[in-house]
């Protein structure tokens, strides 16, 4: 059985921020080495030259992008602790088939992850989000006890049935029609109130002054894994008069971050560029390097900011 604090019990092992910074500096300086303009090791900062070719006026334009170690590193944290989260999960439900109780279990991970949370604190003190991932996986673990207990106080007998049959008994997973593995998936815990949120989503970023242009079938489909027909058409243009990737990306990876409804996919760049258009409706290219050259204050980021707010509060 894989152990799904791995990740957390090595990084808290020791201090290895700055470890963790010079592969940052490495990676980016092997990767970038010809277009960066200024390496700040102290506050883990790379600034590079961004150069983009604006094909309808024939001239380069020039611009300045940010890469960060400290969030390269939460993001780093995000992606691991999704990973213990899934692990847990799939753990507990697997114990719990077999007629025993997860009690044992899930006292022991809280355990460890209340030593972990002091270990954060003091190698980590800098990052504070490494100790918030272990309060979220506690409060995750103090939740599914709660669950427990209720069922235990009502007697309801836990069937000994597979782990694949347990993952359907609270919802049936409809079958998708124009299946598509290019298209993202709304992860939410009942599949049939996805197409209700994606048009609550279509609405935000439908309304003046709109931020996308689409059949709001097609915007549902790109979402639910389904075939897209036209394609999202993403309007905010960046200051070279392109359209901004980097915006567009910017508000993925917030959706993912923030709305914690879908986990970001191996395939995120080929989705992009299957899901979405330019302004003009052009298929996207090249999302891998806008994706690593992305600014920390894209096009519009205060709007996508407020459109992520309102779709949370809602």
């Amino acid at each position: 059985m894989k152990n799904p604090l791995y990740y957390f019990e090595n990084l808290l092992s020791a201090d290895l921020s700055e470890e963790k910074k010079n592969i940052f500096f490495s990676d980016n300086e092997q990767n970038w080495n010809y277009n960066i303009t200024k390496v700040d090791r102290e506050n883990g900062i790379i600034e590079q030259e961004l150069k983009f070719y604006d094909k309808y006026e024939d001239i380069w334009h020039l611009d300045t992008g940010i890469s960060s170690f400290k969030d390269s590193f939460k993001n780093e944290i995000d992606r691991e602790y999704k990973e213990a989260i899934k692990l847990l999960s799939q753990q507990i439900l697997e114990i719990s088939s077999k007629s025993i109780s997860p009690e044992m279990f899930i006292t022991q991970i809280k355990n460890k992850t209340l030593n972990f949370k002091r270990k954060s604190e003091q190698y980590y003190s800098a990052y504070p989000f490494v100790k918030e991932a272990l309060i979220k996986i506690d409060e995750y673990l103090t939740e599914y006890s709660i669950d427990t207990e209720i069922i235990k106080s009502a007697n309801i007998t836990i069937p000994n049935i597979s782990i694949e049959d347990r993952e359907q008994v609270n919802y049936a997973t409809p079958a998708i029609t124009n299946y598509s593995s290019l298209s993202f998936k709304w992860d939410l815990i009942n599949p049939n109130d996805v197409e209700s949120e994606l048009s609550r989503l279509y609405g935000l970023l439908t309304a003046n002054p709109p931020l996308i242009q689409c059949d709001r079938q097609d915007f549902i489909n790109g979402f639910s894994q389904r075939e897209v027909v036209a394609g999202i058409n993403w309007k905010v243009m960046a200051k070279s008069k392109t359209c901004s990737k980097g915006s567009l990306i910017y508000l993925l990876l917030q959706l993912i971050e923030k709305c914690d409804l879908m986990d970001e996919p191996d395939d995120f760049n080929k989705k992009v560029e299957y899901v979405f258009r330019d302004h003009l409706g052009e298929r996207l290219s090249n999302i891998k390097q806008s994706k690593s050259q992305m600014s920390d204050n894209p096009a519009q980021k205060e709007r996508i900011d407020e459109i992520i707010e309102s779709f949370l509060q809602a």
